[in-house]
């Protein structure tokens, strides 16, 4: 009897934690640079023509963030903020003299992915 108790509760302890876990938040950075500086990284979504939207999509809900909502947002706009293990991100860099760039993180720091891209180029990554 204690045995059978004993087990119940463990697989209920179990089955709270694992998902815990099994999820896996990710860090991401995002960059803009040019003529050998570093520039809030929001800066390659502007050009004197046009700007540019971010597409972050978590656990499948969608969000898109207008140029000037990233200054709204102090993650975004400092370009450090955390996905979890479902995620999209969309954007395309309109700067003529910059470059957008992109690294994303685990939790113990190991880089999983990394780009860049120049005016007109697209950073679309997702799992």
């Amino acid at each position: 009897m204690f045995l059978k108790s004993f087990i119940k509760k463990f697989i209920l302890i179990l089955a709270l934690f694992l998902p815990s876990i099994v999820h896996a938040d990710f860090n991401v950075k995002m960059s803009c640079t040019g003529y050998g500086q570093n520039y809030d990284w929001w800066q390659c979504l502007n050009s004197k023509y046009t700007k540019s939207d971010l597409e972050l999509t978590r656990n499948g809900q969608k969000k898109i963030y207008k140029f000037y909502e990233l200054m709204q947002n102090s993650d975004l706009s400092r370009g450090q903020f955390v996905v979890p293990d479902s995620f999209k991100i969309f954007v395309q860099n309109v700067n003529d003299d910059f470059v957008l760039g992109i690294v994303i993180t685990n939790n113990s720091g190991e880089q999983l992915y990394q780009n860049e891209v120049g005016k007109y180029g697209v950073i679309n990554v997702g799992n």
